[in-house]
C-alpha cells in the first residue's frame, strides 16, 4: 500500500546486476527469518546448549546480510540461547584480535560471512598464531556458492571431520532475506552426486550448483522457464517475482529416491554425521545463479565457477586468497583474449613457476566442466584458447574488501 508504518529498516542491493535498490522490511521480516534459522542454531549448531561467540564478518552498514543477521540472532537470545554477538564486520584484523582475546570463554565460536572474505580470515589466523581446530569453529556463508571441494579445504583448515554439519550456506537477497538454507540432506545429495561423477546428470550442468531447503510456507517457488521465480510477504509485497537466477525445485521424494540408487540411506547418512534431526520433508531447489554473470569467450560462455574449480585445485589452494576477476579482450590482431586477474595468498610471491602450476589446474578443470570451451581448445589450439594469468600480490586494490566481490571485470 506504499505506507511505511509497519516497516523500520532499509537495505541497499549489492547493484550486481546494476543500480543498488533499497528494501524495506519490517519486524515481521525478522521474526519470520529468526523462526528458520533457529532450527539450524539448535539442531546444526547445538546454539541452545554451547555458549556460543557469534561473529559476524558481513558487511555492515546499508547491506541486509549483517544487520538481518545480527537482528535475527538478537531475537532467538532472547529465547535464552547462550550467545554473545560481535560486529567487526569486514574489519577482518580487528576480528580476528577479537577472537585471540576472547576465544577461551566460549565453547564454541561461530563466523558468518561471504565465502572468500571468511576463508581469508582463517588463512590470516593460521598466519597470526590462531589454532581453529581449538576453537570449535562453525561457519555460516551467504552472497554466492561454492564447491564441496572448497568446503573440504576449509574444514580442513579448521580441523573439522564433519563434512555436513560444520558449515551452511544461505541464499538470500536484499529483496526478500532469507530464501533457503542447505542443509545436511542437501549437502549430502551434492557430494554423493559429485563423488558417483553425476552432478551433470542430476543438474544439467557440470557446475556445482548451490543446493538449498526451502519453506514453501514462506517462499514460494516457481520455475518459469530455466528460472526461479518466488512469492513472498516481504517488506515489498513480491508476485512471483524474478531475480534471474537459473535453477529448478526437487522434491524431496526424488531427493531420496536418487540417494537411495547411489546406495545411500538418508537415515544411516545422518546418523553417522550427527544429523538425525534433518531429515526434513521439505523441498530443495537448486541454483546456478544469474546467466550474465559469465563472459563470453568466442562465443561460448565461461563462468565464474569453471575458474573457481581450478584455483580451489589442492594443488593451488594453498598460495592464493581465492578472489580473480575475468573479462575477454582482444590482441593488436583482433583475437579474442581470456584474461583473469589471480589474488595470491598473503606472503606468496608471483613467479613463473607458480604462474604455470596455476594455469595448468584452471585449463584441466575448464576443459574438464565446459565440453564447449574443451571443443573450441582443440579447435583453435593452446596459443588461442589458453587464459592469460596475471597474478597480484594479497592485498591488490583491486580485490579490495566489500559487500561482494565482482568476478566479472567490467572494464
Amino acid at each position: 500500500d506504499g505506507e511505511f508504518e509497519n516497516l523500520y529498516m532499509l537495505s541497499s542491493s549489492s547493484g550486481s546486476t546494476g543500480v543498488p535498490y533499497l528494501w524495506p522490511r519490517g519486524s515481521f521480516q525478522e521474526v519470520e527469518g529468526a523462526r528458520f534459522v533457529e532450527l539450524f542454531y539448535k539442531y546444526m549448531f547445538d546454539m541452545d546448549k554451547k555458549s556460543t561467540l557469534y561473529v559476524v564478518s558481513f558487511g555492515m552498514g546499508t547491506w541486509i546480510a549483517g544487520t538481518f543477521m545480527t537482528a535475527v540472532t538478537e531475537i532467538i537470545s532472547r529465547k535464552g540461547y547462550p550467545i554473545l554477538v560481535i560486529t567487526p564486520g569486514l574489519e577482518k584484523d580487528l576480528l580476528i584480535n577479537l577472537i585471540k582475546q576472547v576465544q577461551d570463554d566460549f565453547d564454541q565460536v561461530l563466523i558468518i560471512g561471504y565465502p572468500p572474505f571468511v576463508k581469508d580470515i582463517i588463512d590470516s589466523g593460521d598466519n597470526l598464531g590462531i589454532d581453529w581446530s581449538k576453537l570449535n569453529l562453525k561457519l555460516m556463508f551467504a552472497a554466492e556458492g561454492f564447491s564441496e571441494q572448497w568446503r573440504d579445504y576449509i574444514h580442513k583448515k579448521i580441523g573439522s571431520n564433519n563434512p555436513l554439519k560444520t558449515s551452511t550456506n544461505i541464499y538470500g537477497t536484499a529483496d526478500s532475506a532469507i530464501m533457503g538454507m542447505e542443509t545436511p540432506l542437501s549437502i549430502l545429495l551434492r557430494r554423493v552426486l559429485l563423488k558417483k561423477d553425476k552432478i551433470n546428470d542430476f543438474f544439467g550442468d557440470n557446475r556445482q550448483p548451490t543446493v538449498v531447503q526451502y519453506d514453501p510456507t514462506q517462499r514460494f517457488f516457481e520455475k518459469i522457464g530455466n528460472e526461479l521465480v518466488f512469492t513472498a510477504n516481504s517488506g515489498i509485497p513480491l508476485i512471483r517475482y524474478n531475480l534471474h537466477d537459473n535453477g529448478d525445485i526437487i522434491t524431496y521424494e526424488k531427493v531420496k529416491t536418487t540417494l537411495e540408487e547411489n546406495g545411500i540411506s538418508i537415515k544411516k547418512a545422518l546418523n553417522k554425521y550427527d544429523s538425525k534431526d534433518f531429515d526434513w520433508k521439505l523441498p530443495f531447489l537448486y541454483l546456478f545463479g544469474r546467466s550474465n554473470f559469465m563472459v563470453n569467450f568466442y562465443g561460448l560462455g565461461i563462468f565464474p565457477e569453471h575458474i573457481k574449480a581450478g584455483l580451489e585445485d589442492i594443488r593451488v589452494s594453498n598460495l592464493l586468497s581465492g578472489k580473480f576477476n575475468m573479462k575477454t579482450d582482444t590482441d593488436r590482431r583482433h583475437n579474442q583474449k581470456l584474461l583473469i586477474n589471480i589474488e595470491l595468498q598473503r606472503e606468496t610471491e608471483p613467479n613463473k613457476n607458480i604462474e604455470k602450476l596455476i594455469l595448468e589446474s584452471i585449463l584441466k578443470h575448464l576443459k574438464d566442466l565446459n565440453s564447449e570451451f574443451n571443443k573450441l581448445y582443440k579447435e583453435l589450439g593452446p596459443k588461442k584458447a589458453t587464459p592469460i594469468l596475471h597474478l597480484f600480490n594479497y592485498g591488490n586494490e583491486q580485490f579490495k574488501i566489500g559487500a561482494k566481490h565482482e568476478w566479472i571485470k567490467k572494464t
